[in-house]
C-alpha cells in the first residue's frame, strides 16, 4: 500500500512538468509566428497556442493546489516548478496582449472569421469562456474540483465550437446575402 501514493505523485509531477512544456512550447510558436513570413505547420501551432494560453491560469492553480497535497519533497518541487513555469507563460502572455494599455484586439480572430463585426467576435468569446466556467464552478461545487475543472476545460471548448459555428453562419448572413 506504500508504493502506490509515492507512484501515483511521481507520474502526476512528470505530467505535470510535460503539460507545463507544451505551455513554452506554445509561447515558443506564437512568438516565433510573429517574426515569420514562412508558412508552415508552425501556422497551426500559433493558431491553437491562445487556447493553451488560457488553459494556463487553470494548470497552474491545479498544479499548485496538487503540490500543497503531495507526500514527497521531490514531488512538491516539481508540481510547485510546473506551476512557476505555467505562472511565466500566462504572465508573459498577458503582458504581450496588454502591452502599453493597448488590448490586442485580435485575440478572437484566431477563432472566428475576420469579416465578422468585432464586437460579436468579443461577444462569442466571452460567451464561451464564461460558460464552461459556469459549467466548471457547478461541476466542481457538485462533485469535487477536479471534475469541475475537466467539466469546465471540456465545457469551454465546446461552447468556442459552438460559437464558432454561429459565427461562420452570422458572418454568411451579414457579408454573403
Amino acid at each position: 500500500m506504500g508504493t502506490w501514493p509515492h507512484a501515483f505523485w511521481r507520474a502526476l509531477s512528470i505530467a505535470a512538468l510535460g503539460i507545463a512544456a507544451t505551455g513554452v512550447a506554445a509561447l515558443v510558436a506564437y512568438l516565433a509566428h510573429q517574426h515569420s513570413d514562412i508558412r508552415s505547420f508552425l501556422d497551426v501551432l500559433s493558431a491553437l497556442s491562445p487556447l493553451r494560453f488560457f488553459l494556463a491560469p487553470l494548470f497552474a492553480l491545479a498544479f499548485l493546489l496538487s503540490a500543497l497535497f503531495a507526500p514527497a519533497r521531490s514531488s512538491r518541487i516539481a508540481l510547485l516548478g510546473a506551476a512557476a513555469i505555467e505562472t511565466v507563460v500566462f504572465t508573459w502572455v498577458a503582458v504581450m496582449w496588454f502591452h502599453r494599455g493597448r488590448i490586442d484586439l485580435t485575440i478572437p480572430y484566431t477563432f472566428y472569421p475576420l469579416a465578422l463585426p468585432h464586437w460579436i467576435a468579443w461577444t462569442l468569446f466571452l460567451a464561451a469562456t464564461v460558460g464552461g466556467a459556469a459549467i466548471g464552478v457547478a461541476r466542481g461545487r457538485a462533485r469535487g474540483w477536479m471534475s469541475g475543472l475537466g467539466a469546465g476545460l471540456i465545457g469551454g471548448v465546446g461552447f468556442l465550437v459552438v460559437t464558432m459555428v454561429a459565427s461562420m453562419v452570422i458572418t454568411f448572413f451579414v457579408h454573403d446575402l
